[in-house]
């Protein structure tokens, strides 16, 4: 009888230990999340949109163009079968970047009764109508990673785009100590998250009169195209170049590399793209890497299952990014040291840090 008092006290003791590291991260997360946001949170009432499950999810990517997605949806898709008890399938289409598939997409997965739409727009006004309509007659929406036009969702999953381009401005024209020219090499003309991204960019060169902007081109996130683009701006420009800013590590990989190859070295900006990490180590290219990351597609299907049980929802949800520099300026500084970060055993194309399981990795 004492063994088993002895145990069931253990199991309580371990039990509520448990719950506590619990309540305690998900409160460390919520401060993370929320306490430099300069403003009240506007949250959402979803009680109008309570339903009993199992819910169909459907899932609108504008595309598996790069990592970065194909990461971001195994991750809400991971996350949607933690949940059998409440989501009974989630539908994924792919619009391959192109704006008119993603409008049949959106008609076909109404069509097929989706209680809740998770989407990623092509571009910010290409989607617009169509969510708009699907929005005011009841179907809850969340838009993660890349917005649309209006404000006719429910939630808007990602991290700041515009504060992210404000950090890779302010480090780049502190880095070049106010004085230089810079070329921006960006992702995908008419995204919401290259225009937000532009925003910041400008807001904060707009600090750096001695900053000149030499060229401005797109590279639809490919590194290849970042690399040709690169190539073609080294023979235009040359020594001129002080530094490079690109809004994602995609392009940028490709850039470090024209730039090695030429036997150039200036600052340059980024993201988490482990290429991007391990050339601008193995090379010693001064650099920021600004998060992005891939969670917010696990934070996308859990805040979709609290709008459907009626619980209210931040109207913009912000997930925590991780910010690595080579070099610290005055106003932006590492989080982590950059080599903790940069994994030469991993491949090119993994956008770290990721909590996927081994099991739900890319092949």
């Amino acid at each position: 009888m004492k063994r088993i008092l002895f145990l069931f006290v253990s199991f309580v003791f371990f039990a509520t230990l448990i719950s506590s590291a619990a309540m305690a991260e998900e409160q460390r997360l919520w401060a993370r999340e929320n306490l430099w946001n300069p403003n009240e949170i506007d949250w959402v009432d979803t009680s109008k949109c309570k339903k009993d499950p199992p819910y169909t999810f459907g899932f609108s990517n504008a595309g598996l163009t790069n990592p970065w997605t194909v990461l971001m949806q195994r991750q809400a898709e991971w996350e949607a079968s933690k949940h059998p008890e409440l989501i009974k399938k989630m539908i994924v289409t792919d619009a391959q970047g192109k704006a008119d598939k993603q409008i049949n997409d959106v008609e076909d997965l109404y069509a097929k009764g989706i209680d809740i739409l998770l989407t990623r727009a092509v571009t910010e006004s290409g989607l617009d109508p169509i969510i708009t309509r699907l929005y005011k007659q009841g179907l809850p929406v969340i838009t993660i990673s890349k917005g649309i036009k209006s404000d006719n969702y429910s939630c808007f999953v990602a991290p700041s785009n515009i504060a992210y381009g404000r950090i890779q401005g302010v480090w780049l024209a502190q880095m070049l100590n106010g004085k230089g020219n810079i070329l921006i090499l960006a992702g995908w003309a008419g995204a919401g998250s290259v225009v937000d991204r532009y925003k910041g960019h400008k807001e904060a060169l707009s600090q750096y009169p001695g900053i000149k902007v030499l060229d401005r081109q797109y590279t639809q996130y490919s590194t290849s195209k970042g690399k040709e683009i690169m190539q073609a701006m080294i023979q235009s420009y040359g020594d001129k170049i002080d530094g490079v800013l690109c809004d994602s590590g995609m392009q940028a990989a490709g850039a470090v590399e024209a730039m090695h190859e030429a036997g150039m070295k200036v600052p340059i900006t980024g993201d988490p793209l482990n290429a991007f990490l391990c050339r601008v180590q193995k090379w010693g290219f001064p650099a920021v890497s600004v998060g992005y990351p891939v969670s917010m597609g696990s934070d996308a299907v859990k805040l979709g299952l609290n709008i459907l049980q009626g619980i209210p929802v931040p109207f913009n949800f912000n997930p925590p990014r991780l910010i690595l520099t080579t070099h610290d300026t005055a106003d932006v500084r590492t989080d982590v040291p950059w080599s903790s970060v940069a994994n030469p055993k991993l491949g090119d194309s993994w956008y770290l840090p990721y909590t996927l399981p081994e099991e739900w990795l890319p092949k």
